[in-house]
């Protein structure tokens, strides 16, 4: 547990990071066959959250033991697991290993609920096998056809985009959205651009620009035209909304 040297400490002197170690180690030491963890690390900041993710991962893969991890945070759920299980008003959603879980959510409640996402309008304009093409503006797209079974050919579907499979291009390239940058934001290490679209979407979507270039590219008030650049796009039947 890397704390050599702490055993005639009190709890109050240790850091919130080897108050963790130390409770790890006394749940460990009894040798469990399953070791339940609920929010463990909800009470430590960010870059002591962060090591210590590493570090329970490590312990866990060296020892074995399977482990059920509670948490909301959804980023180290999907940092943490072998497998997910995604839950509301305690129904199990789904169960499958996080990139399944983020790439191909089993309903609209799990594609909302991990991660963020665009919801756009859009409509069905063919089935082919596993496979169902939608049309988002002068998009067009192809999603898995499961979801959609019950629907006709013509009806609205809500198509669920990911920010950062979303790229910016032209506003004349054939078969693009067209859009206007409403607002950005810096992130380190990308931008996030707000764009609003009208006709698709009610408020601007999010789309997670890499590097920094959008900062002088694409200021607030630039006509952009959007590009879907992945296959994981999903879509389901259109929701009631008020």
């Amino acid at each position: 547990m890397k704390l050599d040297g702490f055993g005639d400490r009190k709890p109050r002197q240790l850091s919130g990071g080897q108050q963790q170690r130390d409770a790890l180690a006394r749940a460990l030491v009894i040798r469990p066959k399953v070791l339940l963890l609920d929010e463990p690390f909800s009470a430590l900041d960010k870059n002591l959250r962060g090591s210590m993710q590493v570090e329970l991962k490590q312990i866990q893969r060296e020892l074995g033991v399977t482990t059920i991890f509670v948490t909301h945070d959804q980023g180290e759920a999907l940092s943490m697991s072998d497998r997910i299980a995604v839950m509301s008003a305690g129904r199990i959603r789904q169960i499958a290993a996080p990139g399944d879980v983020y790439r191909r959510p089993a309903d609209r409640f799990v594609a909302s609920f991990v991660g963020n996402v665009n919801v756009l309008t859009g409509g069905l304009l063919e089935r082919r096998g596993e496979v169902a093409t939608v049309s988002v503006g002068d998009m067009r797209l192809e999603v898995p056809a499961a979801p959609l079974a019950k629907l006709a050919i013509g009806d609205v579907v809500d198509v669920f985009i990911r920010p950062e499979h979303l790229a910016v291009t032209s506003e004349s390239t054939p078969g693009s959205l067209r859009g206007t940058v409403t607002a950005q934001v810096f992130q380190g290490d990308h931008i996030d651009l707000y764009i609003e679209i009208a006709g698709v979407v009610r408020e601007p979507i999010l789309l997670r620009a890499p590097g920094v270039a959008a900062l002088s590219s694409c200021p607030a008030g630039t006509e952009v035209g959007l590009i879907v650049g992945s296959d994981d796009v999903v879509a389901f039947p259109r929701e009631a909304r008020a």
